[in-house]
């Protein structure tokens, strides 16, 4: 998978801006090197020097020694190469040598179709052939010819793509499936998917509609960016990290660089950071320690696709990986043993969250600096906070923020979660284990617990160890990799695809238990699941809701469907499951239902991404009792970003053009009844210009066309319900750096959707306190969701009652 990151420059000269420019007079005794400080003045110089100077210092001390890795070098017959889109969309493209690759044929398509068993030639469908004919196999092509293979496949300077297809390419990959005894519905979306990604770098979609270019740098955008990413690892834990952070924001938002990067400007920057230090190398796109843990799989079942000593690196990241998970929870059952012990003590030495030079201390400072940049990406809370608010802002990270600051004060001051005491407590010693300044003011305010913090400190440093061993490992796994050819080749994409399809297959058939693993209704139902899991999943479930520990940039929580060891710790599959394990047993779903479910599926990922009831198109409307049903099934499925999280889209759009009737069937409309207006907000606030009206529409609907408890409602207007004396329920919102008041608000609408709760929400005119406290309730739960937390069970609060019709 290629991250939409938004920046490969992670070296640089530091730049003044928004973000205030650091000292670097302070060092952490209490970090791991894993380089000898006495390199650290050099390599800090060089960074600041610029890039040139730091490559050149780099060199100095290795790039293998720094990184563990070999530096990815450019395929040399890619860079410079040109591409014509067809009248039938197919694409040919022209080597830098002026070797010509035509597209697949039909004919040859075909062909290979026939050779595979009757019962799997399904798979092979027309959209399988829609995408091959676009070549996303270019690059594996180019590398190949550049080691001096497929020689015998070029005649007058005319590559014979349909011979590569038919054997080095869907040939060997039909070959290794066979050997690891897996099918192709389970192995054909996950080639799907790393072919996508592997074509971004050098292709994008408005490339297409130019019809003819040369294509972009794939060195540039993929390897030179991978270089980088294993320089910026390396120099985490280490006393610069505070510096690295500041230095790649900057780096991140300089201009051109996420349009660049992401074919976006409005990329989150917090979202980037989480991503930079997570190298996804190899044609099938992910990080070593996925892959380590595929081949390991593999190797454990006898099943030999790989060399040896790539087999026993993989299997020695998997003893790291596991020894380093538990860690984790020894470091986690310590932290809950301390708040159930010494919670009331800790609690009142920080006035229950109240005490403001309490997050002060902690690094939580009033704008963006050296002490605060570590709570920036998707590992922390407030990371989540900045990103979502980035999402609907485009704000750049030093203003994004001081607004998830606040946030995040909020979250613990009101408990948004509805946590007990010890479970917040809880939540808050994860979200900050890895940050000694929180432990260091514990201390300072609790002198009596210093040897109890101490312990918890001891075992920080030991897991700090760990996820450093296991990262090590890593990189030694992609060493082996790049020493067997395996990076970007033919070969290396067909093994590391089925390994991968392997080890996802026993993972979903351990949720799934069929009764016949091989039967053709439950391939065909499970081969939509697996695009689902491939990616980055909703952000709440990359955090993990508190329960799990994370280190950023040396733990691939961005994925967690792929690092999972057993079903329950894949969030989505396990979601998944869960969701039609019970529908099966109330007799609302077909066991190997594939439509149903995945209409249901798409509904909730609607639903949850602010597309209201009156957005749906009718086969999804029928749907809505299901949803009302299976609420909190749903919404761990869907997460707080539905149609937002790279898994989902993959997996919806895997299915266009073979579920019946999608993508139609599953594409919101324009609104077909608009509740609230520009319109109607002058007429309430008479003094509002057209402009300020039609932006404060959209704080409040989001574009749903009705009030939306939405992102730009809840991260950006600080909303609040009052009940008045006559039953009239007034809205207090914070515009323009004061609080202003929509009155009787019951009274101008009768209904406010929730995304969190996938339902519009019925607003009596008549109110009272149990009714206004609900709605409270539901703006707090909602902004817990934005910040990470799915309550294991939503349900409306009572007295709230759903309202479904348009």
């Amino acid at each position: 998978m290629t991250y939409c990151i938004g920046s490969a420059t992670l070296v640089g000269s530091m730049t003044k801006g928004a973000i205030a420019t650091p000292s670097i007079s302070r060092t952490a005794s209490s970090y791991i090197l894993p380089i000898p400080k006495s390199r650290f003045a050099d390599l800090w110089q060089g960074f600041l020097r610029g890039k040139d100077a730091f490559w050149a210092e780099v060199q100095i001390g290795g790039f293998v020694a720094l990184t563990g890795v070999e530096p990815r070098r450019s395929i040399r017959l890619l860079e410079g190469a040109t591409y014509t889109v067809n009248p039938d969309n197919s694409i040919t493209f022209v080597l830098s040598n002026g070797v010509v690759v035509p597209p697949l044929s039909r004919q040859t398509y075909d062909t290979i179709r026939s050779t595979v068993p009757p019962g799997q030639q399904s798979v092979l469908d027309d959209k399988f052939f829609w995408h091959l004919q676009r070549n996303p196999a270019i690059p594996l092509i180019a590398a190949d010819l550049g080691r001096g293979e497929h020689e015998e496949l070029i005649s007058n300077k005319v590559f014979d793509t349909d011979a590569y297809y038919l054997r080095p390419f869907l040939g060997h990959l039909f070959w290794a499936a066979q050997k690891a005894d897996v099918p192709l519905q389970e192995l054909i979306p996950l080639v799907e998917t790393h072919l996508t990604t592997l074509e971004f770098p050098y292709l994008r979609e408005q490339d297409l509609y130019a019809g003819s270019g040369s294509v972009h740098s794939f060195y540039k955008y993929e390897q030179e960016l991978t270089n980088k990413q294993y320089l910026m690892r390396s120099l985490l834990t280490t006393p610069v990290e505070p510096w690295l952070r500041l230095e790649a924001i900057a780096q991140v938002e300089a201009a051109t660089t996420k349009q660049d990067y992401t074919d976006a400007e409005s990329t989150s920057t917090t979202v980037s950071l989480g991503r930079l230090p997570l190298p996804t190398p190899t044609a099938a796109e992910d990080t070593p320690a996925v892959h380590a843990l595929n081949i390991a799989h593999l190797s454990q079942q006898g099943i030999s696709l790989f060399p040896a000593e790539l087999e026993q690196a993989a299997l020695d990241y998997q003893h790291r990986y596991i020894h380093r998970r538990n860690l984790e929870t020894a470091l986690r059952n310590q932290l809950t043993a301390l708040a159930a012990t010494h919670g009331d003590d800790i609690l009142a030495a920080i006035n229950n969250y109240y005490d403001r030079d309490f997050w002060v201390s902690i690094g939580l400072t009033d704008e963006l600096g050296r002490r605060s940049v570590n709570q920036m990406d998707t590992s922390r809370i407030l990371g989540l906070f900045a990103t979502r608010t980035e999402a609907i802002t485009s704000w750049p990270a030093a203003e994004s923020y001081p607004v998830a600051r606040q946030h995040f004060i909020d979250f613990f001051q009101k408990n948004a979660p509805g946590l007990s005491e010890t479970e917040l407590l809880t939540l808050l010693f994860c979200d900050q284990a890895f940050n000694p300044q929180f432990w260091r003011a514990l201390k300072r305010r609790q002198p009596d617990l210093v040897t109890e913090i101490n312990a918890v400190q001891a075992a920080i440093q030991q897991l700090e160890t760990g996820y450093t061993d296991a990262a090590t490992q890593e990189a030694e796994v992609f060493r082996r990799l790049q020493r067997h050819q395996l990076d970007i080749s033919t070969e290396a994409f067909s093994l590391l695809s089925v390994a991968m399809a392997k080890r996802l297959s026993d993972l979903v058939y351990a949720e799934f238990q069929p009764s016949d693993r091989k039967s053709v209704e439950y391939l065909e139902f499970t081969r939509a699941i697996y695009p689902f899991l491939r990616d980055m999943p909703d952000l709440n479930m990359q955090w993990g809701n508190g329960h799990n520990i994370k280190r950023y940039g040396l733990d691939n929580y961005v994925v967690p469907n792929l690092m999972a060891l057993t079903p329950d710790d894949a969030p989505t599959l396990d979601a998944m499951g869960d969701l039609w394990f019970k529908m099966v047993s109330n007799g609302d779903l077909d066991r190997w239902d594939r439509d149903t479910f995945m209409q249901l599926v798409s509904t909730a990922c609607s639903l949850s991404s602010n597309q209201t009831p009156s957005q749906l198109p009718a086969r999804q409307l029928a749907l809505l009792h299901l949803v009302e049903k299976y609420r909190p099934e749903l919404r761990r499925v869907a997460g707080a970003d539905g149609n937002g999280a790279p898994a989902v889209l993959h997996g919806l759009n895997n299915l266009d053009f073979r579920l019946a009737g999608w993508p139609e069937t599953r594409t919101p409309t324009p609104p077909r009844v608009r509740r609230l207006t520009p319109a109607n907000l002058q007429q309430i606030f008479p003094h509002l210009t057209p402009e300020a009206a039609a932006n404060l529409a959209w704080r409040f609907s989001n574009n749903s066309g009705e009030v939306s408890v939405s992102l730009p409602l809840v991260m950006l207007q600080d909303p609040l319900f009052v009940l008045q004396a006559d039953g009239a329920i007034d809205l207090l919102f914070a515009e323009g750096g004061q609080q202003q008041v929509l009155p009787k608000f019951n009274h101008h609408f009768d209904s406010i959707y929730a995304p969190a709760y996938m339902t519009r929400v019925a607003v009596p005119r008549q109110a009272d306190a149990a009714t206004v406290k609900a709605l409270n309730q539901v703006l707090l739960t909602t902004q817990a969701m934005y910040g990470g937390y799915t309550p294991p069970y939503m349900t409306l609060p009572a007295p709230l009652q759903p309202t479904w019709g348009d």
